[in-house]
């Protein structure tokens, strides 16, 4: 039961479910407390590798892997995340939610032998740190400015991609995703769009649409780079299209036609 439990509960760390809930969040719900978590959440996914480097800690043998365990990655970026949207949404049933998610996928990890407790708690640690430093930067930078702190936040993650020695794919992945969102956030700050937002079911439909195809479309690049090239420009176009273009394509089909 438990086992079963514990691997419902890690599916919500999944790259595939946080980017269908940051989707989400930021179409229908806050576009600048769900874009500034995915820029913390970014860069805890170029932080954690390098952090994982320096200590040198391995993974339990039983589990048959190869790597790094401390500080848990999963335990980091799930912390960051959801505590930094706690933190800005200040609403009481979600705060319970993203309360239950930290301890639950802390429960999970220990119990399932990825990770012990120590693991769990450098995460916490780290991710806490991260935490505060992100929060001073936000306070001390103009709201309208928030935007490009993605593509600031890009430029430290390419540093610490070629100081990590394990060159890890996936650190592409957010790194692609960091200024395909931080551009096209930046964009929608230019238009005045709040009068046709109320086409959230359209907007959300054609940006899961969007994120679908484009997955499709990038397939091809398999045989022409390495796993590092195909997902810096599979995940910036996605963000791109989550952070613009999935609004806009809704907005000028509204615009031409008159419906939607």
């Amino acid at each position: 039961m438990l086992h079963e439990l514990s691997h419902l509960i890690l599916q919500i760390t999944r790259e595939y479910f946080v980017i269908g809930f940051i989707s989400v969040g930021y179409l229908t719900w806050r576009k600048d407390a769900f874009s500034r978590a995915l820029f913390i959440l970014l860069f805890t996914m170029l932080l954690n590798p390098y952090l994982k480097s320096l200590f040198q800690i391995p993974l339990d043998p039983a589990l048959g892997k190869q790597g790094w365990a401390f500080p848990s990655g999963h335990m980091q970026t799930t912390f960051t995340l959801w505590v930094w949207l706690a933190w800005e949404l200040r609403h009481r049933i979600f705060t319970v939610v993203a309360s239950l998610v930290v301890v639950g996928v802390a429960f999970a990890l220990v119990h399932e032998g990825y990770h012990n407790v120590k693991d769990i708690m450098g995460a916490i640690g780290f991710g806490l740190a991260t935490l505060l430093a992100y929060a001073f930067v936000c306070r001390v930078t103009p709201q309208d400015r928030h935007p490009y702190l993605g593509v600031f936040m890009a430029a430290i993650g390419l540093f610490l991609i070629f100081i990590t020695p394990e060159n890890l794919p996936h650190m592409w992945i957010a790194e692609g995703a960091l200024v395909g969102f931080s551009i096209g956030w930046a964009i929608y700050h230019a238009w005045d769009t709040d009068d046709w937002l109320f086409r959230r079911r359209y907007t959300v439909a054609a940006a899961f649409l969007g994120i679908v195809g484009l997955y499709v479309l990038t397939i091809p690049l398999k045989g022409y780079m390495g796993p590092e090239g195909l997902n810096f420009i599979r995940f910036s176009a996605i963000a791109f299209w989550v952070s613009h273009g999935a609004e806009a394509v809704v907005y000028y089909i509204h615009r031409i036609t008159g419906r939607l």
